[in-house]
């Protein structure tokens, strides 16, 4: 998360930006370690966040609005791509 300092005459401080990943924990077949198989990434700001109305939501057509990166096939845990990388 990253804070914001706001406020007159003393410091208030409120969230921005939040950032998740959620992912699965498994066995590397290659190494016999444990590892972490990302399958959603998303960040926001909170202007974007508290327009959500979140109890009438679809949770993927909410991660297409707020441009997610998901996974192409997460059952099969396939991570999803880096490539972009996640930002408020």
């Amino acid at each position: 998360m990253r804070y914001g300092q706001c406020g007159m005459g003393g410091a208030v401080w409120a969230v921005q930006t939040i950032s998740m990943e959620l992912g699965t924990l498994v066995v590397d077949p290659g190494t016999g370690h444990d590892t972490t198989i990302t399958v959603v990434q998303v960040a926001t700001d909170r202007d974007t966040f508290t327009r959500l109305d979140l109890s009438r939501v679809e949770a993927r057509a909410t991660l297409d609005h707020l441009r997610a990166g998901v996974s192409k096939n997460p059952h099969d845990l396939v991570p999803v791509a880096h490539s972009r990388g996640v930002r408020g």
